[in-house]
């Protein structure tokens, strides 16, 4: 039973065992029924925890296994792109290799340009990039009351604690 079903049977219970003029109980086999409903409710309550903290240990083996998975992908980037320079400071132009496996031979790149300092370029050649919020001053202002503008507040939200 999940626990909208459980809430919604605790409700029903309390409509049944509890007179809504007098506060007078009426079933007392109903106030029993609403503990044990509620004890269910709660071992829920814990599965539902103990679901979380698996699968948040399960996440962090994960990422773990991630993380030398992609160790091990920059590792072998880094040498092919290691060999790739080697080869290519060590092969001539307009030399050609060929076997039954594979063929070597170079080819022409598109042009680049390498730039030192963009900022030192005239201003029809840079590009602005959009302004990005100093949210941690902008805070601190709004805590303070030294920023009462419009455009921004702060709200609190709340998160579920599982220990």
């Amino acid at each position: 039973m999940n626990l909208f079903d459980i809430d919604d049977e605790i409700a029903a219970f309390f409509d049944r065992a509890i007179d809504p003029e007098t506060g007078e109980i009426l079933d007392g086999t109903a106030l029993d029924e609403i503990e044990r409903l509620k004890s269910q409710r709660e071992q829920t309550l814990f599965g539902c925890a103990a679901l979380i903290k698996n699968n948040n240990a399960d996440i962090e083996s994960l990422k773990e296994h991630k993380r030398g998975i992609d160790s091990k992908i920059k590792a072998l980037t880094n040498r092919v792109d290691s060999v790739r320079k080697y080869m290519g400071y060590n092969f001539k132009k307009d030399e050609k290799f060929k076997n039954e496996f594979h063929t070597i031979y170079t080819m022409k790149n598109s042009t680049l340009i390498v730039l030192a300092k963009p900022e030192d370029l005239p201003v029809e050649y840079q590009r602005i990039l959009p302004v990005e919020t100093k949210k941690k001053e902008l805070k601190a202002d709004i805590i303070s009351g030294e920023y009462s503008g419009t455009g921004a507040k702060i709200e609190r939200g709340f998160t579920v604690a599982i220990r």
